[in-house]
Order: structure tokens, then C-alpha cells, then sequence
């Protein structure tokens, strides 16, 4: 994630998210929490929010 110039929103990261939770892919999610991390996009509620619901659903709610 993030090889190209390609500019994530917090949608994009939402919709990952989701998709990680709905499939559960602590791995993937792992990552794209890490991403977050290093762009700043742990501000955001509705990301936080999406975040600890992937975690939960993948049932690892400590990292949450």
C-alpha cells in the first residue's frame, strides 16, 4: 500500500477496513493500521472507530 503517488482519504482506509473485518485478515488489517500510523490517519474518528471494529471482529481486541 501506498508504492505509487497514489493519495488515501479516510474512505479508502474505511473501506479497507471494512473489508478486513468482514474477512477476517489481521494481517492486512495489521498493515493498513501501520499505514495509518505513519500518514496521520489515526486523528480521524470514523478511521479509529472502523479500526477497532477490525479487531474486534478478527478477535484480537487487545490490539484495539
Amino acid at each position: 500500500m501506498g508504492k505509487t503517488e497514489t493519495k488515501y482519504d479516510s474512505v479508502s482506509i474505511l473501506a479497507a477496513l471494512s473489508a478486513c473485518a468482514n474477512q477476517p485478515t489481521l494481517h492486512y488489517g495489521k498493515e493498513i493500521h501501520g499505514f495509518m500510523i505513519k500518514v496521520l490517519l489515526c486523528s480521524d474518528l470514523f478511521t479509529r472507530s472502523a479500526l477497532i471494529d477490525m479487531y474486534a471482529k478478527c478477535g484480537n481486541l487487545p490490539f484495539a
